[in-house]
């Protein structure tokens, strides 16, 4: 059994076995770790996430710069992070390629040793996961780069005159298909002529070729701006330092592509005094150079001890550490309130209302996550009965703090729903420009056209949707269905929506929530959502003799009991101002008469001081609308 083990954990068979443990292990933590279909729904955070057409006009379009054909490519690819299972198969897939070039170009250079930097890109490109960024087309062009180097060493020879030739056939390819990512390709190149070559002179005359093809193929022939010849695909590109990706993750995707040249400068500078290659291939070159290499080197007599060490424990050994540094990489920069929040985004999208709810239980208290919360609580009839449980005031209805002011993908829902027809649509223009036209932001876009009566303005969404991968069957069901029936009178969600919008609907300028929720309730006076919501901005802003006021509308929605924090409000109503409240043949509970009779003993033991009240209220009462109205603060409980 240990000789079975060590046979299979020998020099070859355990790297070939430590590399399928490091990538299983990858894609399970972008699977279900990370779960990349977030990154597929992040509007409004994940700008730069592309949208790709089935359509010939998308393909000429991606033809005509440098990298656009890796970016057509990547853009297909990336649809595919709509499964979470599928994404993570695609980016394994990438990360383990750009490890195996990266081997083979360490085995190239005689610097077996070193193999173990293929698993640092990974490592790197990782994170970049964790952030919640998108760099998948950066990656894909950095892999295209280090395959033709791959190909250059493969075909490399000791005649210079052929090695230039191949060198510019290559190049006009690579610069063409990756873009600014071909730097990454020339400089490499330049590398191994100056140091492992020994053909200096080539050497420099490939850097002088590398500009030359950079400025005819780039500026001369397609026509791009010097940015985009030199940089585009290149984490400092402007289409990724124009995005609000963070800083960091930039700085990590500029690591991985810096690495290998670093590397092989590092060697190359180390061997400036050794003898040059023997053999005109890759194939010849690994032994002899291996060997010269150990004799020269020398190690300590700890690391000796371990490279001596039985295969097993080798193995153990250099695998615990692979992944221990990989699990502290990711355990660091893991950004979980970062997930919390996409997975919030997710889940409204969706309307999967009692997931929103509980992942808000791991959420940061911010006014987006309230926000979600306050929409699922109205879609499962609980926003009347919870709300306090939560971290409210008055800018979570609508999103109205200058902090989000800008965050009008996520600000549809409510408008939408509520029948705001024209800031809904004002809200999805917005998302639409400072992000690309994901089928996410068409569909929506479509869908509230058709609810508006602009039928050829949603035929034009549908239309862009049919020529996706995901959206086309639902596109091209409502295409066909207006076909026959343009006002859809047989769909019901259309005609329910349509009855709740208000026709002359201005943008909405915030913060006027109550004139704009009275329109509503004016348009159509069975707008459940608009009343609850006109009750909970009463209640958010003080505002008891309004509330109070629009009581009576509860008969119009059939409400068989009085929710909780409505009994709380009435309480606090009839104690403040000594007069009784006509409800209408309702009663309030003994449960809310008896917790606001105990709320009032513990303020009196205080003589009224709520600052020395604060905590023994919070403790018991810190989820109700007494508190609220005391502290303006809630959620404490």
């Amino acid at each position: 059994m240990l000789e079975t083990c060590r046979k299979l954990l020998s020099r070859d068979s355990g790297k070939s076995i430590r590399d399928v443990v490091f990538f299983i292990g990858l894609y399970f933590y972008l699977w279900l770790g990370v779960d990349v279909r977030l990154i597929y729904y992040g509007v409004g955070t994940v700008a730069n996430f592309p949208t790709f057409f089935q359509d010939w006009g998308f393909l000429r379009d991606h033809l005509s710069y440098p990298g656009g054909l890796i970016e057509y490519v990547s853009a297909f690819l990336a649809q595919f992070f709509y499964y979470s299972w599928a994404g993570a198969i695609i980016v394994t897939l990438q990360v383990w390629l750009i490890s195996v070039c990266t081997e083979y170009i360490l085995k190239a250079i005689g610097a077996s040793r070193l193999r173990w930097v293929r698993f640092v890109p990974a490592i790197l490109l990782l994170v970049t996961y964790t952030e919640y960024t998108y760099y998948f087309d950066s990656a894909a062009a950095l892999l295209a780069a280090l395959l033709f180097v791959c190909l250059y060493l493969r075909t490399a020879l000791k005649d210079s005159l052929f090695n230039s030739a191949v060198y510019v056939f290559l190049s006009a390819i690579v610069y063409t298909i990756a873009g600014g990512a071909y730097l990454l390709f020339a400089v490499l190149c330049v590398i191994y002529e100056l140091f492992f070559s020994r053909r200096r002179a080539m050497g420099a005359a490939y850097v002088l070729l590398s500009v030359a093809i950079i400025y005819v193929e780039g500026i001369v022939l397609f026509g791009v701006s010097m940015g985009d010849a030199f940089a585009n695909l290149l984490p400092v590109s402007w289409k990724i330092l124009g995005t609000e990706n963070p800083f960091e993750t930039v700085v990590v995707t500029c690591i991985a592509y810096g690495l290998v040249p670093i590397v092989l400068f590092a060697v190359g500078l180390s061997r400036m005094g050794g003898p040059g290659p023997k053999a005109k291939s890759v194939g010849q070159k690994g032994k002899g150079q291996r060997k010269a290499h150990r004799r020269s080197g020398g190690v300590s007599r700890k690391l000796s001890a371990w490279c001596n060490a039985t295969p097993v424990r080798r193995w153990c050994a250099g695998t615990s550490l692979l992944l221990v540094v990989a699990g502290t990489s990711v355990f660091i920069c893991h950004e979980s309130e970062q997930k919390a929040l996409f997975e919030l985004d997710y889940y409204t999208y969706r309307g999967l209302w009692p997931e929103v709810l509980e992942r808000a239980q791991y959420s940061p208290n911010n006014y987006v996550m309230i926000y979600a919360v306050n929409m699922a609580l109205y879609n499962t009839g609980q926003l009347g009965d919870e709300m306090f449980r939560h971290h409210q005031n008055r800018h979570t209805l609508f999103l109205t703090s200058e902090e989000v002011l800008e965050a009008w993908w996520k600000r549809f829902g409510v408008f939408f729903e509520l029948g705001c027809i024209n800031s809904a649509e004002h809200a999805l223009i917005e998302s639409l420009g400072s992000n690309t036209e994901r089928p996410v932001i068409l569909r929506r876009l479509a869908l509230l056209n058709i609810v508006k009566g602009d039928i050829d303005t949603a035929r034009v969404y549908l239309r862009a949707l049919g020529k996706t991968l995901f959206d086309a069957d639902w596109a091209n069901n409502y295409l066909f269905a207006l076909k026959s029936d343009s006002d859809l009178s047989r769909d019901r969600f259309i005609q329910q929506m349509r009855e709740l919008i208000v026709e002359d609907d201005a943008i909405w300028q915030f913060p006027e929530n109550e004139p704009l929720l009275l329109d509503l309730l004016e348009k159509n006076r069975h707008n459940k959502m608009a009343f609850e919501y006109l009750m909970a901005w009463y209640l958010l802003t003080r505002q008891l003799d309004k509330f109070v006021g629009n009581l009576g509308r509860m008969d119009d929605f059939g409400y068989t009991r009085i929710p909780r924090h409505y009994e709380e409000a009435i309480l606090l109503y009839s104690y403040a101002r000594r007069r009784t409240v006509d409800l209408n043949g309702r009663q309030i509970s003994s449960e809310s008469q008896q917790s606001f009779s105990e709320f009032n003993r513990i303020l009196s033991m205080y003589a009224s001081n709520t600052q020395a009240a604060y905590n023994h209220l919070s403790s018991k009462y810190g989820d109700t609308y007494y508190f609220y109205h005391v502290y303006e603060l809630s959620g404490m409980k």
